[in-house]
């Protein structure tokens, strides 16, 4: 048999006894079996002792009004717009660069010849982080 462990936010709904009472009762009912559920609870309680121990910090006294003061005049210049090509170009220098570092590296035959089966599951979340960290040069590169 299948336990099937209750989500962290039904946990929290249980601790703060916000959840329906179906639900309180599954839960409660599934703790009582369960220690590695008891022990996540045991974390969000010791979690909210001492959320409840830190003082809670007052606001300055001038806050409305700057706020309201910045939502009126905002400080912030509107983006300067660049020409539509500026940016196909640059994008176009980018792919050219990336693909002439992969063929010159010999990146790409690797990739090419890449067995997923033969190297584990964690081989799409690299490729993945590869991507955003392209992402993330690239995007730097454009602004």
């Amino acid at each position: 048999m299948r336990i099937m462990h209750p989500e962290d936010k039904e946990l929290q709904r249980y601790l703060n006894q916000s959840c329906d009472e179906i639900a309180y009762q599954r839960i409660h009912r599934h703790l009582r079996m369960c220690s590695l559920c008891r022990g996540k609870l045991k974390n969000y309680m010791e979690l909210d002792r001492l959320l409840d121990s830190m003082p809670l910090l007052e606001a300055p006294k001038d806050l409305p009004d700057r706020v309201a003061r910045r939502l009126r005049y905002p400080e912030s210049r509107p983006p300067v717009k660049r020409p539509f090509w500026r940016s196909e170009l640059a994008n176009g220098l980018i792919a050219t660069a990336a693909t002439f570092i992969f063929v010159a590296t010999g990146i790409m035959g690797k990739l090419v010849t890449l067995n997923p089966e033969a190297l584990g599951s964690d081989v799409e979340e690299r490729v993945l982080q590869l991507y955003r960290w392209l992402e993330f040069i690239s995007h730097q590169w454009l602004t």
